[in-house]
């Protein structure tokens, strides 16, 4: 399996988020200082600025920088994100998925897919 092409690190600043698409499903990674994923996450249509904006909250995660992939549905959103999950195993995803059911910060764990 060939590895997907990122988008261009963005650093994690308001006046960067608030100026990305909105507007499609999303998955995205939230990276450390050296451009590590920390978390994957997914964000359904209109929901993407939200969502990052909502890792400010998270004060012991090491955030520098983000990166997306626009996708067309909220499916394929979940099933890149599950593949990126397994590959790279992001820290904070672990932490969020404790009770298996529900994050810490009220997002739904994403869906397994087949």
């Amino acid at each position: 399996m060939t590895q997907e092409k990122w988008g261009k690190k963005i650093d994690f600043f308001y006046e960067e988020i608030s100026v990305q698409p909105n507007n499609k499903p999303v998955v995205y990674r939230v990276l450390d200082e050296n451009k590590k994923p920390v978390y994957i996450g997914i964000a359904d249509k209109g929901n993407f600025l939200d969502r990052l904006l909502g890792h400010f909250l998270v004060g012991n995660m090491p955030i520098e920088y983000f990166d997306f992939q626009i996708c067309k549905t909220i499916q394929e959103a979940i099933k890149k994100a599950n593949e990126t999950k397994k590959r790279e195993d992001p820290k904070f995803n672990q932490f969020y998925e404790i009770d298996g059911q529900v994050i810490k910060n009220g997002q739904q764990r994403l869906p397994q897919t087949a």
